[in-house]
């Protein structure tokens, strides 16, 4: 199994195209943490990549590291937001942490009996890099806009 992780690591490290700022490794899993401040327009970025090698399954998270008090109104806005935009992405979904305000976007896919996922890790950090930077622009908007079905839609055009 620590040939193929290491495989893996190795696959998804040259698709990502950076170095790593920690990988941490378990009986079940692999963590690779990467922080790309002001990547694309995100500011305070940081992305994870998580490797399963039992499951043959790699997720990548986007987050942003910005925390910032929320009002109820704002945080109940964001998490209506959320949900609508959920709706209309087609990979991945976005999650929020209430109590902070830190949110994220989440991909995640199952690799088994593919000798080569770097193309497939490359469409979903390929999504990433699209969808992370317009959440990042349009979120603030949609704190404090109590109909999602007018932000949210913003997401797909920008």
């Amino acid at each position: 199994m620590a040939t193929f992780t290491n495989e893996l690591i190795n696959q998804c490290l040259e698709v990502v195209g950076g170095q790593p700022h920690e990988i941490r490794e378990s009986e079940t899993s692999c963590n690779i943490h990467l922080f790309l401040p002001g990547a694309q327009g995100a500011q305070g970025l940081t992305r994870k990549i998580t490797i399963e090698p039992k499951r043959s399954l790699v997720t990548i998270y986007s987050q942003n590291r910005n925390t910032r008090a929320l009002t109820e109104d704002q945080k109940k806005y964001s998490l209506m937001f959320i949900s609508k935009a959920n709706e209309l992405i087609s990979f991945g979904n976005i999650e929020m942490n209430y109590d902070s305000g830190e949110f994220r976007y989440k991909t995640s896919q199952a690799f088994p009996g593919v000798r080569d996922p770097k193309p497939i890790i490359g469409f979903m950090l390929e999504m990433h890099n699209n969808i992370f930077p317009k959440l990042c622009e349009i979120l603030p908007k949609a704190m404090s806009n109590p109909d999602p079905t007018e932000t949210a839609p913003l997401l797909l055009r920008l």
